[in-house]
């Protein structure tokens, strides 16, 4: 967007709010969501939500965040402690909300809409800038890795364990544009390395989202002083009879004991995509990042590879 198309955070708190009232008064029912920050590092991030809250609150009902990482660095520990980057901006503007709640007396809550959220490199990783005004050229066709994996996994992760608050949450795109889903002009599809958290997340991560207390090894890197090793959610089914865990073992080098004490069932499935170096990629012609299931594994003894993604699903006794 040109600069001279800016609105500052009052200009547009005014515009969304005289709009809001407007589309409220032809449908009561309806729901809206207002721009918050398009990410966690812009210079206005906070005043800008601060803003928006205070001027929308009474005719709003979520407030958007937008979310990329990537790594440039080769610092493959930094990018997969991301997905504490983004559960801290979660955290932060649900503060904001919380807060404004307060200052103005309101019983209502304004939920979380994670708008957009992914890996997106923008053509800088593979340096190949495409021509432009060509018919029809391929847009945003990004290539991830089996790194882009475990982190797309640990936001899924992350958005899992916010559920109370992040009631929307979009992954940025679905087809072709930085997807997990690959199509070409002879009709053949296939599936990128990130495709399979998301699938496996949306099939088997519906029902009530339980709070975790965990405790693993962490590892310091340049984005954080401190990062745990595990990344985790848990979701109950919603006849209360499934456990699904989501499990990452940010490890490199090691596999990591897993205890769940107080658990007591059946493993119906334990899923897991491991044993790939951080730049295996998949390609139309090959792919290699795809889960595998792991049998002959009881609750009492289990074990998450080094580097891996994982699913277990539990039918509880």
């Amino acid at each position: 967007m040109h600069p001279y198309n800016w609105k500052t955070a009052t200009e547009y708190s005014r515009i969304a709010c005289e709009t809001a009232k407007l589309m409220k008064m032809l449908d009561p029912d309806i729901e809206l969501v207002a721009c918050g920050s398009s990410f966690r590092d812009m210079p206005t991030f906070g005043t800008w939500e601060d803003t928006v809250l205070r001027e929308c609150y009474p005719y709003i009902d979520y407030l958007s965040l937008h979310q990329y990482y990537q790594d440039m660095e080769g610092d493959v520990m930094s990018f997969l402690s991301r997905d504490e980057d983004m559960a801290d901006f979660i955290d932060e503007v649900a503060a904001i909300c919380s807060r404004i709640k307060k200052e103005k007396g309101s019983d209502k809550d304004i939920k979380l809409s994670f708008d957009e959220w992914n890996v997106w490199y923008h053509f800088q990783k593979s340096g190949k800038v495409p021509e432009k005004w060509i018919v029809g050229r391929p847009i945003e066709e990004e290539e991830f890795d089996f790194a882009d994996t475990l982190l797309v996994g640990g936001m899924l992760n992350t958005l899992i364990n916010h559920s109370d608050i992040v009631k929307i949450a979009c992954l940025a795109q679905l087809v072709n544009c930085i997807a997990p889903i690959m199509t070409e002009e002879n009709g053949r599809s296939w599936t990128q390395t990130i495709y399979w958290p998301f699938l496996y997340a949306s099939k088997y991560g519906r029902g009530t989202a339980l709070k975790l207390k965990t405790e693993a090894p962490s590892y310091t890197c340049k984005a954080r002083k401190e990062a745990s090793y595990l990344s985790s959610s848990a979701v109950l089914s919603e006849d209360g009879n499934t456990l699904a865990l989501f499990l990452i073992n940010k490890n490199p080098q090691e596999e990591m004991e897993l205890y769940l004490p107080g658990i007591k069932g059946e493993i119906l499935s334990f899923v897991t995509i491991a044993g790939h170096s951080f730049d295996t990629v998949n390609t139309a012609d090959s792919q290699p990042v795809i889960p595998r299931e792991v049998t002959g594994e009881c609750l009492d003894d289990l074990k998450i590879p080094a580097a891996s993604w994982n699913m277990i699903r539990i039918h509880l006794s």
